[in-house]
């Protein structure tokens, strides 16, 4: 009688105790559910209690290295309209968005690893940096359109890309300023300031930084060590309607470096954290004019890769300018017409990746001929636009170049181009039907 009165205790008291942990359970549950659900709203209140919207500093990339862009947005009820400091390209329909074209969309605010706000219906100027650009590039510009909120207030949210955990800021847009307004002083910044992108850093007067190079959002400092070696580093930023801005607050030679507006009449960024930091633009040693170019004949000598082995070749190229620019020269190479891009700042050329020619072969095949940059070691070729090689001067006088990666596009190691044929304008694994040259070890030598 006694074990039989035992084991019912112990299981009513485990009943009652089952049930006490099964009430604290949804009690707690139900009010993280609720303060979850009150942070949403609220979130909600600030976003679409500016009603000239929000400048978000958007950054792609693993690394954030793919430089800046400036998304403007204005949030309405489930609705967000968005404009842009940056032409975009709809991969899918080849339609091109202007700078400061507003596209609206949906967005939401949900619970995922904590308050989220997700774009989740398509705009091309927040997706265009997310979505793959076909089988052969699935990532893309590797960005991303749902953001962890890690903190916000009426006039400032910390965000983090969900995928990517890049961070960026969102700040509220000063209701004075129309959207026009802002990405025209953007653009009007970038255009005054490109031809003038070679920069030299001064604190109080005494230089902390020899030499960079501001282009495509993209601070590039190139560095010589002992040896001879070039090593690069690379800072992410943004224009601004004053200036611009780094990723973050970086420390150069032990300068911190951030916000800089820009002195138009001077051609210098001054830091708007400490005025006595300057980045004054200053004309390379080696500069290069165009008609520099034009004016002279010279040697292009590579190596290339024929059934028998490697093979040095030495051509003879001119350049000619292209109508109707002030920084674009035309060149032959094999019979192929190739463009190059002249930089009014650097004085140096570049050879990007680009369409040359459709041709047919004897076997009866079409194919589409591209120069797609590589790595001469690995064999590895670039499809993605804006990667290239550039001049770099490995003696004045007479003038003979190297190519080095010209740094516009992430994690790249190019130092030669290929001319590569494809069965279809789409570039991808699937459509290449194989090498028609290689250029390794290249100089370009005045003659």
């Amino acid at each position: 009688m006694k074990k039989t009165i035992i084991y019912t205790l112990l299981a009513l008291l485990a009943t009652g105790v089952q049930s006490c942990f099964f009430s604290e359970k949804d009690i707690f549950d139900e009010s993280a559910s609720n303060r979850m659900e009150a942070t949403l709203d609220e979130f909600r209140t600030m976003l679409t209690g500016a009603p000239n919207g929000w400048i978000l500093e958007f950054y792609a990339g693993e690394g954030h290295d793919e430089g800046g862009v400036v998304l403007l947005m204005r949030f309405e009820g489930e609705k967000v309209t968005v404009a842009s400091d940056t032409e975009v390209l709809d991969f899918v329909t080849g339609d091109t968005y202007a700078p400061g074209t507003e596209i609206s969309s949906l967005f939401e605010l949900i619970e995922d690893q904590g308050p989220v706000l997700s774009f989740d219906t398509y705009n091309v100027l927040i997706h265009n940096w997310s979505e793959p650009k076909g089988s052969a590039d699935v990532d893309g510009y590797a960005g991303d359109y749902e953001f962890v909120i890690m903190s916000g207030t009426e006039n400032r949210f910390e965000l983090k890309g969900k995928k990517r955990n890049v961070k960026m800021q969102m700040t509220r847009l000063d209701d004075g300023t129309t959207w026009e307004e802002y990405i025209n002083s953007c653009l009007a910044i970038r255009k005054e300031s490109e031809n003038y992108s070679t920069l030299v850093g001064y604190d109080g007067g005494k230089k902390f930084l020899n030499s960079a190079v501001c282009m495509g959002n993209i601070f590039t400092l190139t560095k010589t060590d002992t040896a001879g070696n070039l090593s690069r580093e690379k800072i992410s930023y943004v224009y601004t309607d004053k200036g611009l801005r780094f990723y973050e607050p970086t420390k150069i030679n032990g300068v911190e470096c951030y916000s800089f507006a820009w002195n138009e009449a001077s051609k210098i960024f001054v830091s708007e954290e400490n005025p006595s930091v300057e980045l004054r633009y200053e004309q390379p040693a080696d500069y290069v004019p165009i008609e520099y170019y034009i004016d002279n004949k010279w040697a292009l000598s590579f190596t290339t890769v024929s059934e028998t082995g490697d093979v040095d070749t030495t051509l003879t190229l001119s350049f000619k300018p292209v109508a109707g620019t002030t920084d674009s020269l035309r060149t032959s190479i094999f019979d192929f017409d190739i463009k190059a891009f002249y930089n009014k700042a650097t004085g140096m050329i570049e050879f990007q990746m680009q369409f040359l020619d459709q041709v047919a072969f004897t076997n009866g095949t079409t194919g589409y001929i591209y120069l797609c940059p590589n790595n001469s070691a690995t064999g590895t070729a670039y499809l993605s636009e804006k990667t290239g090689v550039v001049t770099y001067t490995q003696q004045i006088e007479p003038r003979i170049f190297t190519f080095i990666d010209n740094g516009r596009v992430p994690n790249t190691e190019i130092d030669g181009f290929s001319f590569l044929a494809f069965s279809k304008p789409e570039l991808n694994n699937n459509t290449i039907l194989g090498y028609i040259n290689t250029f390794s070890n290249i100089t370009l030598s005045k003659k």
